[in-house]
């Protein structure tokens, strides 16, 4: 006694990795049974098995007929979802497109941001290194216009000192 079973498929599925079709005859091993019966694909009883239809054309694909409007239903399909798949990459690129100038447009404003910060900043070290300039010059000035100390190299203020310690020494 064989133990593969013959069945005619009332369901599309995949059998060793192929597809099957509605009708077209497979023989299967025990596991291969339970699991197509389990999911619906096949009848169990042999009597139910000979009463689904079968496929006229071999290979599986029903007449010539069916197959072209087939072929016919797959490009259809096909084509309506490469229309969906295009619209949809460019309603990703339009709004990719929309982000990415958004971001440029940030950083343009950022880098002029920085460019007035930057000039602002220039503007005050330039104003406080003008204010050292005149501020050192007018020191500079003023110890050229004070007298040379005498030529005892005395400082000016112990001179004071010491007249006064004279003048009460006299009294």
């Amino acid at each position: 006694m064989s133990q593969f079973v013959e069945r005619t498929a009332i369901g599309v599925f995949e059998l060793a990795g192929k597809p099957v079709r509605v009708g077209q005859v497979v023989t299967l091993d025990p596991i291969q049974f339970e699991r197509a019966w389990k999911a619906g694909v096949v009848h169990r009883g042999a009597t139910e098995n000979a009463s689904a239809p079968k496929d006229d054309v071999p290979g599986g694909y029903g007449s010539a007929a069916s197959f072209e409007a087939d072929i016919k239903d797959a490009a259809s399909t096909a084509a309506s979802q490469i229309e969906a798949l295009r619209a949809s990459v460019d309603d990703v690129r339009t709004k990719s497109d929309a982000e990415i100038a958004g971001h440029r447009q940030r950083v343009t404003d950022a880098g002029a941001e920085a460019d007035t910060e930057i000039a602002g900043h220039r503007e005050r070290v330039a104003a406080e290194l003008a204010r050292l300039d005149r501020e050192l010059e007018a020191k500079r000035k003023a110890l050229e216009e004070t007298p040379p100390a005498s030529s005892g190299d005395v400082p000016p203020e112990a001179s004071a000192e010491g007249d006064k310690a004279k003048a009460g020494k006299k009294g």
